[in-house]
């Protein structure tokens, strides 16, 4: 895995929990939504008729799993950005942080530097190699696509 691959997990984790957030939701609204049937009178009926007390049930399992799920990406996210913390040179870590955490473009960021974009692109560069050189040996040359893959 190289560098930008590493660092662009957070990107990724930041997607998947703003989607496990979602999913928490939209099972807490099955859970607490009642609906009667309206098209006709039933005379006999088969089958469980708590549908919001399995809906909860549902829910509560599932959004068990899902914060487990969010603990283990939140973890992984802080760890990268704890290794970006570490970096000697501030404008370094300001350049990467802006670039994988806040996902913000290098035209952007030479903007709100007030830099050249060639300035930022040299910039990251370094920072990239600042990187690689603190940590490079926990994910250089490792067969693994991303360290959450298994919680998916």
């Amino acid at each position: 895995m190289k560098t930008k691959e590493y660092l662009g997990q957070i990107k990724k984790i930041n997607t998947i929990l703003v989607n496990k957030q979602l999913e928490i939701l939209e099972y807490k609204e099955m859970a607490t939504k009642t609906t009667v049937p309206t098209d006709q009178e039933r005379v006999q009926t088969s089958g469980t008729s708590d549908t919001v007390g399995n809906n909860t049930s549902i829910f509560v399992d599932k959004e068990n799993e899902l914060k487990e799920e969010q603990r283990l990406l939140t973890n992984i996210r802080d760890e990268i950005i704890r290794e970006m913390e570490m970096l000697t040179n501030p404008m370094h870590y300001d350049v990467l942080f802006l670039k994988y955490v806040d996902d913000k473009t290098l035209e952007y960021i030479a903007c709100e530097k007030d830099y050249s974009y060639v300035q930022i692109k040299r910039i990251h560069n370094k920072a990239l190699l600042e990187f690689e050189k603190l940590h490079g040996s926990t994910y250089l040359d490792k067969e693994i696509e991303c360290r959450f893959r298994s919680t998916q």
